[in-house]
Parts: C-alpha cells; structure tokens; sequence
C-alpha cells in the first residue's frame, strides 16, 4: 500500500527524472565513460540549442 506522502514522492522522483532526460534530449544526448576511478561525461556540441 501507498499512503499519499509515498505517491507524491514518487511524482516528484518521476518528475526530476523527466526534467533530465529533456535536458539530456536537449542536448542531443551524452556519453559517459568510466576509466578506474574517473568518470568522464562529454555533450554532443551539434544539439539543437547549441547549433550556430
């Protein structure tokens, strides 16, 4: 059973989810790699809000 304060939490989880996946939509997509204790992300520059 969920009780009202367990729904609304999970909107809100839900929510911050949707909210990064546009931004990550937005931004054409992301790469993200893992090499021993470093972690590296990299944007694709040709996305629709950076494209010049």
């Amino acid at each position: 059973m969920l009780n009202c304060k367990m729904i609304e939490q999970s909107i809100g989880d839900l929510e911050r989810k949707l909210r990064s996946a546009k931004k990550l939509r937005d931004k054409g997509g992301i790469v993200v790699v893992a090499e021993s204790e470093f972690l590296l992300t990299a944007y694709d520059f040709d996305s629709r809000k950076m494209a010049y």
